[in-house]
């Protein structure tokens, strides 16, 4: 993909480096083997909103050019790609759970007590991580990606990966 996708859509990606094998890993352990480790959702500037460790940024869509990326396939209209630009970029400063792997790894093997605790440790909306952020910005816009009644933060890189496919 050249050029930036159309504003409001989600962008799955691969993070590079000791990072990303840190991140697919962690994902792993939660039973995602899916190969897309990141996602980012597109601004209308080309820039695209991302969670990462430090919090979340805009960042230039320029850094994703001649890495692997996919665009997941939500048909929105133009009040919707608004709504979640401008959502995103209230979003900015955030921050990044890293506690959620651990949830749902937890949530996976049904372990009741760590689950308990951890899910309201993962609940905030203050610490995200960025399948969550991406899937939280579009159900504060009203776009509800998922049917299958997960928390709005049980969602993994994986998941939104397999929305490609019309899994939902």
């Amino acid at each position: 993909m050249a050029s930036a996708p159309l504003p409001g859509s989600i962008v799955l990606t691969q993070i590079g480096g000791l990072a990303g094998k840190l991140v697919w890993l962690l994902q792993a352990l939660n039973g995602d083997l899916s190969r897309w480790t990141h996602v980012a959702v597109a601004l209308d500037d080309g820039t695209v909103f991302e969670a990462q460790p430090g919090g979340a940024v805009i960042s230039p869509w320029s850094k994703y050019e001649g890495r692997q990326q996919a665009v997941v396939p939500w048909e929105l209209r133009s009040d919707q790609r608004d709504a979640v630009v401008a959502e995103a970029r209230s979003r900015v400063g955030t921050g990044y759970n890293w506690t959620t792997y651990f949830y749902l790894a937890a949530y996976r093997f049904r372990l009741p007590l760590a689950t308990g605790f951890l899910r309201s440790r993962v609940a905030r909306s203050d610490k995200m991580i960025c399948s969550q952020a991406a899937d939280d910005i579009y159900r504060t816009c009203g776009i509800h990606l998922f049917d299958d009644g997960r928390l709005p933060f049980d969602v993994t890189p994986g998941d939104l990966a397999r929305l490609l496919d019309g899994r939902r």
